[in-house]
């Protein structure tokens, strides 16, 4: 995971189906980022809509916030 704030990086590798190569375990030096125990929800603004529920992140580096994806 990159922070889009300071590009801080840490995460466990990924497969990319573009190189088709396996991206090797990255450790930070401020370890993992926070994750918040309550969910995100966002109402799609009509009466029998559901709702999308997405996790926010703390980065340790930059102490910002962000929505993941």
């Amino acid at each position: 995971m990159i922070c889009p704030h300071c590009n801080y990086e840490h995460g466990c590798g990924e497969w990319n189906n573009v190189t088709l190569d396996y991206n090797e375990d990255v450790k930070g030096d401020y370890d993992g980022f926070y994750t918040f125990p309550i969910p995100m929800e966002r109402d799609e603004g009509t009466y029998c809509s559901t709702r999308e529920t997405v996790q926010m992140y703390g980065c340790p580096s930059c102490m910002k916030t962000f929505i993941g994806d």
